[in-house]
């Protein structure tokens, strides 16, 4: 059970805050709902049923200070292979998106942003899909770690390129 105030990565939705948990009349029977504020487009609300647990389950606290660093850690060490069939491709990297954890993500935007740099030494570009893939991979990334860590979503490169060159020094 989640709390009010919490703060909690809601599926693909990205990062959320639990602005309350109450009971709702939508279809004639009154049901308790978390009531969720994305970050971006705080004007919304999504409305999560507490007892419906496929979509309770979809809602995942963000990560804590230990989490991070390991997450940190990860993206130092880790690498992910760049798969050249686009249909395989594509696959791997929905599952990654689909799955949302934040270590897949980074590892998503690592290959992509590796990738990336490789086409453009030779004159050439990502494919649309990749380029899509890397936007809502580092867009839900950033929202996450913006949210955990208090910072604005634009401090958030930064923020990662300090970890990694402490983590490189050690």
């Amino acid at each position: 059970m989640f709390s009010a105030g919490e703060k909690v990565i809601y599926g693909r939705m990205s990062a959320c805050v639990i602005r309350e948990i109450a009971v709702r009349n939508f279809d004639g029977s009154e049901r308790e709902y978390y009531i969720l504020a994305p970050v971006r487009g705080r004007d919304q609300s999504i409305y999560v049923p507490t007892e419906n647990a496929a979509l309770t389950a979809k809602m995942k606290l963000v990560m804590s200070d230990a989490e991070i660093s390991a997450l940190m850690a990860e993206i130092a060490a880790g690498e992910m292979e760049w798969i050249e069939d686009d249909n395989e491709r594509r696959e791997a990297f929905d599952a990654l998106l689909a799955e949302g954890c934040a270590a897949g993500l980074a590892r998503l935007v690592g290959c992509i942003w590796r990738r990336r740099d490789w086409l453009a030494e030779r004159g050439r570009k990502l494919h649309q899909s990749d380029e899509r893939a890397l936007r809502e991979a580092r867009e839900r990334l950033h929202g996450e770690l913006s949210l955990a860590l208090d910072i604005p979503e634009e401090q958030v490169p930064a923020y990662i390129e300090g970890q990694l060159c402490i983590l490189a020094e050690k």
